[in-house]
Order: structure tokens, then C-alpha cells, then sequence
């Protein structure tokens, strides 16, 4: 199926990492297509990278905006595109050479194609290959998330960059960046999958994911990271209950979310009870599905502190033995 595409590439304030990006479109896959580099405000020399490479190639397309973030930058460069498929390229990580040509010739129509990711650590150059997804043709949304979940690694799925978007799939359904909050992608991507009707993988690898040791937003979880948190585990609830019969892979990955959200909050003394609300641990245990996570959400009633103690098996064992019994 011959379709157009379009790569959009939020820049901020990466000069070190922004020619090995632009390198691996541009050289290393060929790629002729536009490419829309979306200047976030940026303070370094990304800017002056971006209208030298603009002069050797004709395909970018640059954009410049003050300072709004991530999700602003994608969403900017999606109102522009023109491609039939939009692809999403964080601009501190790379595609592998001669990948994402041969993933563009096997789209077929779907509103997702998906396709495999490696981490790769900054510090020592080390790749990890543990992000395989099986190869898959034309699932429902739902029925993808659900079989994925089985599965050990399932990064493109939670991740924005993970596969090309049908563009008038997204524009249709109204599925943007949420703007101004952390974990983005988690909101995101539920709500694709929730839409979409004709999802595929490939199991080809495209994506290198850059592991930064400082300087990027997953490095460190502050306080606005958990309150971010709670925003996209209240506001996906709202959401899912809007669809009547769901499945419950995604009540399952929310309330593994609020495991998770609680866990870096305590690891990172950060003071949840501040934030956490009855209306979470109300959520949290409507969406729990297995035995640890209703345990959890239950204590969580009590205190968020407490399904902590219990998850990190820091209860005394008289106590451990009281929430076997009657939890």
C-alpha cells in the first residue's frame, strides 16, 4: 500500500544528541519525506543545528515556538503534517539504518503499525534487546493492549514513538498530547487503543531509545511526576467508564499504575498523602483484577503508606498475616 508519511521531531534543548537523530532519517534510512523539527524554545545551539542541516536537506521543515513541552512540540508538528502516517522521534534517540523504510512498505491500512524498540545506555553504550513484541496484523486496539500484556516487554505500546499513526486517525478522534504533565505517553496511548479498530506490529527494529543518565525527564520523580500521575489515573477512569464494556487489561494497567505511582512517591520521600485523594483508592480498587493489587488498594484506604509497607513487604508478619486473612 503506498501511503505518505511524515516524521516530527520536538527539539529542546539537545545539541549533543540532535545530529545523530537527524543523521539516522536523513542518511541512515534515506528518508525523503518531510520532516518537521518543532523548535520548542530552545536556549543552546539546537536551533542553529537544525537550520544547518535545513540547507543540505530539503525535506525539513522547521518550527519554531516558545517553550510549551513535549506534548505541545508533537502536537504542533501533527497539525502540520501532511503524511497519510505520522511517526514521532524524541530528538535524543535515533532509528536503526534501513528500518524504517521496509516498516512503512508494510502498511496496510491500519490506524497503528507498531514496531520494536532497543534501550540503549548512555553511559556505556550497551544496547538491551528486551523490548520484542511478536508480529500481529489487524487487532482491534483493545485486543492488542490485551495481548501485549501478556507479554514481558511492551514498550512500543506505552511509548508515542513506538508506531506510525494513520493522521486522520488521530485528527478524528480528537487523540492529542495531553499538554503540561509528565508520562504523557501513558495517557496517550491507552486512549489510542481504545479508539482504534485495525492495529498491527511488526517485529522489526526501528528505534533506538536513548537511556540518559541526567538531564532528561524521566531521570528524576519529583513531586509534579506524582501528581501527574494521579491527573492520568483519574482522568483514564473517567474515560474508560464512558465505553460501557471494556477490557479489563486496561483496569489492570491502571491500577499497576497506582502501584507504581505509589512505590516512586515513597522511594523518592515524596509526600503522597498530600495529594492522594478517597476518589484514588476508590479507583484503585475498581480497577484491580488480581489478588496483590486489590490487597494494595484496599490498605490504601487506610493509607497509601501502608499498601506501600505491604508492597515492599516491610509489614510486621503478625500484620501480613491479618491482610491474608481478611483481605
Amino acid at each position: 500500500m503506498k501511503v505518505t508519511t511524515s516524521v516530527i521531531i520536538p527539539t529542546y534543548d539537545v545539541e549533543a544528541y540532535l545530529p545523530k537523530c537527524l543523521d539516522s532519517i536523513l542518511v541512515d534510512n534515506n528518508y525523503k519525506e518531510e520532516v518537521i523539527c518543532v523548535n520548542d524554545g530552545s536556549t543552546d545551539n539546537s536551533l542553529s543545528i537544525l537550520q544547518n542541516y535545513s540547507q543540505k536537506f530539503s525535506n525539513i521543515i522547521i518550527i519554531t515556538q516558545v517553550n510549551k513541552g513535549l506534548s505541545e512540540a508533537r502536537n504542533t508538528g501533527l497539525r502540520a503534517a501532511h503524511g497519510d502516517y505520522v511517526l514521532f522521534i524524541d530528538s535524543d534517540d535515533w532509528l536503526f539504518p534501513n528500518s524504517l523504510q521496509h516498516v512503512i512498505e508494510q502498511i496496510d491500512g491500519e490506524d497503528v503499525l507498531y514496531y520494536n524498540a532497543r534501550k540503549v545506555y548512555e553511559d556505556t553504550g550497551t544496547i538491551d534487546a528486551n523490548y520484542d513484541i511478536q508480529e500481529r496484523k489487524h487487532m482491534s486496539g483493545q485486543a492488542y493492549f490485551a495481548a501485549i500484556q501478556k507479554e514481558p516487554r511492551n514498550m512500543p505500546c506505552v511509548c508515542v514513538w513506538g508506531g506510525l499513526y494513520r493522521r486522520k486517525f488521530l485528527l478524528d478522534n480528537n487523540l492529542w498530547n495531553e499538554p503540561g504533565i509528565y508520562h504523557e505517553d501513558s495517557y496517550f496511548t491507552p486512549q489510542v487503543l481504545l479508539n482504534a479498530h485495525d492495529v498491527s506490529c511488526v517485529n522489526e527494529y526501528v528505534y533506538a531509545y536513548r537511556i540518559r543518565t541526567s538531564g532528561s525527564i524521566t531521570a528524576s520523580t519529583r513531586p509534579k511526576h506524582i501528581q501527574d500521575s494521579l491527573f492520568i489515573c483519574r482522568n483514564l477512569y473517567t474515560i474508560y467508564n464512558q465505553y460501557g464494556k471494556l477490557n479489563d487489561v486496561f483496569y489492570s494497567y491502571m491500577a499497576d499504575s497506582y502501584i507504581n505511582l505509589i512505590c516512586r512517591a515513597y522511594e523518592h520521600h515524596l509526600p503522597l498523602w498530600h495529594w492522594w485523594k478517597i476518589k484514588d483508592s476508590k479507583i484503585f480498587a475498581h480497577s484491580s483484577r488480581y489478588a496483590r493489587q486489590r490487597k494494595a488498594a484496599r490498605l490504601s484506604f487506610i493509607s497509601p503508606k501502608i499498601s506501600y509497607d505491604y508492597l515492599k513487604d516491610n509489614l510486621p508478619s503478625w500484620f501480613r498475616r491479618l491482610i491474608n486473612r481478611f483481605l
